[in-house]
C-alpha cells in the first residue's frame, strides 16, 4: 500500500483484491520493534487528515509505544517546516521520528 491514508481502508481492499497487499504501516512497526527495541516514544510529522485517522495509534499499540505529534504539516512541506516539526518532537521527548509521505 503506497500511502498512509489508504491504510484507513486496507482491510476492505484486501477483502476485495485477488492479490496480496503489503501493509506498509505493519512493516514499519515491525522494523521499529526489531531495529529500535528500546524506543517507546515515537514522533510523527504528518498532516491533520492523517492524524485524525488515528492510524499510528492503531498500528503502534499504547502498551508498547507513545505516539507524539508535532504541529500539523499540511500542504507544501519546506525544510524549515520539517526542521521546526522535528525540534518540537524532540522537545516532547521523541526517541524516533517518522515522517509520512508529505510532498
Amino acid at each position: 500500500m503506497p500511502c498512509y491514508p489508504s491504510h484507513g481502508f486496507l482491510d476492505e481492499l484486501q477483502a476485495n483484491s485477488p492479490l496480496p497487499i503489503a501493509d506498509m504501516l505493519a512493516a514499519l512497526r515491525d522494523h521499529v520493534r526489531s531495529h529500535f527495541p528500546t524506543v517507546r516514544r515515537i514522533g510523527v510529522v504528518t498532516s491533520e487528515q492523517l492524524r485524525s485517522q488515528g492510524l499510528f495509534q492503531r498500528y503502534f499499540p499504547r502498551t508498547e509505544f507513545e505516539i507524539l505529534y508535532s504541529a500539523a504539516v499540511d500542504g507544501e512541506c519546506s525544510v524549515e517546516l520539517l526542521r521546526s516539526a522535528c525540534a518540537d518532537l524532540l522537545e516532547q521527548g521523541a526517541q524516533l521520528i517518522i515522517r509520512d509521505g508529505l510532498g
